[in-house]
């Protein structure tokens, strides 16, 4: 019941959006000292239409989908654009919440920052969590190669400490085809472990 009322949220979504551009699909894989997941997203942000939306897979929480829906604002006269948007999580994790995605650039260097809370509708079973991803890409003399930083930080709440990962991210990009790379380490002593990405997307 919960993947059928999932799939039903992401169809009325995507048909709704579906006459609009600036697309960005892309599938992910992600390997947390073996514990391995997929990642199908599917992103629509465009300041020039009346809304945005984010579905995801495997993402916020394992088997568990994301539905999030938003306004993208562009900064007049800069590179900068954030959208502020609100979703809910189904499947092993059932929760919901805001979050805020900032997309810009600066000279050689590209930004993208996702901030990130979700209360549990069921505190009993899972806590409410918080979640934090900052990147920043140079451009490379290297032909389609961008070369930069990557972090991430996760707070479960009654946790004493959040978790947080670093790691040099590497994106190439062929047209509208790109290939990210990313893997982590964690920062803490007792949660040194690393977390690798790897995905393909194609934006439009």
């Amino acid at each position: 019941m919960r993947n059928l009322l999932f799939l039903i949220i992401c169809c009325f979504f995507v048909l709704t959006n579906a006459l609009f551009a600036q697309w960005d699909v892309s599938y992910w894989h992600r390997n947390a000292m073996g514990a391995k997941s997929e990642i199908p997203w599917v992103t629509r942000i465009d300041p020039k239409s009346f809304g945005t939306i984010d579905v995801r897979y495997n993402y916020d929480w394992n088997r568990s989908g994301g539905v999030y829906f938003g306004k993208a604002f562009k900064i007049k006269d800069t590179g900068w654009t954030f959208v502020p948007e609100v979703g809910t999580i189904i499947g092993e994790y059932d929760g919901f919440g805001p979050e805020l995605l900032l997309i810009g650039s600066h000279g050689k260097w590209s930004h993208f920052s996702q901030w990130q809370w979700v209360s549990s509708f069921n505190t009993n079973k899972n806590p409410d969590w918080g979640y934090i991803w900052i990147e920043e890409l140079r451009k490379t003399p290297i032909p389609h190669t961008e070369i930069g930083i990557g972090a991430q930080t996760f707070y479960l709440r009654g946790d004493s400490r959040p978790q947080t990962d670093l790691g040099i991210a590497t994106r190439f990009t062929f047209g509208k085809l790109y290939i990210k790379i990313w893997p982590t380490w964690g920062i803490q002593k007792n949660k040194r472990k690393p977390t690798n990405y790897i995905g393909i997307g194609y934006a439009w």
